[in-house]
């Protein structure tokens, strides 16, 4: 909780137009140790967006950041970051596997939001126990999962051996 001062007066509308700036820029770390999921995946894309560039443009990880967040707040947006469990990962894990996706897909989304989380560790927002319980799941392994798999790729080499 955060207390702005008198209900109404000039400090209180200060004090919460400074919050709302620093929320805005990312600064999470004023606010004690826990933000919602979704505040999380906002400041996450957000450095994704200035981190992942190549040649002046955004690379193809800023579209495939939002899209798994995008999933992760559908699931459990509200639900604060020091709440967060394996169980809630491996829920919206599952929820993946509903949308067919392959086995490595959903293996990489699944790092994706734990990296989220380390993020989230080093900005402030995120107890890093949270983090460390949520690189415990495992991996979906092959044969072991109702994940489908992806199709080899044969690789057809132009080279001739003599």
């Amino acid at each position: 909780m955060i207390y702005l001062g008198k209900f109404d007066s000039g400090e209180s509308r200060s004090k919460w137009a400074e919050i709302v700036t620093n929320w805005s820029a990312g600064n999470l770390d004023k606010y004690g140790s826990s933000v919602s999921i979704s505040r999380l995946c906002v400041v996450y894309v957000k450095h994704a967006e200035n981190y992942y560039v190549k040649d002046g443009k955004q690379t193809s990880e800023v579209c495939r950041v939002r899209s798994v967040l995008r999933m992760l707040v559908e699931e459990c947006g509200d639900l604060k970051t020091d709440r967060f469990t394996p169980k809630h990962l491996e829920k919206a894990r599952n929820r993946m596997l509903k949308k067919d996706l392959s086995r490595p897909v959903i293996n990489g989304y699944v790092s994706l939001i734990v990296r989220t989380f380390k993020f989230g560790v080093v900005e402030g927002c995120v107890p890093a126990p949270v983090w460390q319980a949520l690189k415990a799941l495992p991996g979906l392994r092959r044969g072991r999962s109702k994940a489908k798999e992806p199709k080899p790729i044969l690789f057809r080499s132009s080279l001739r051996c003599y």
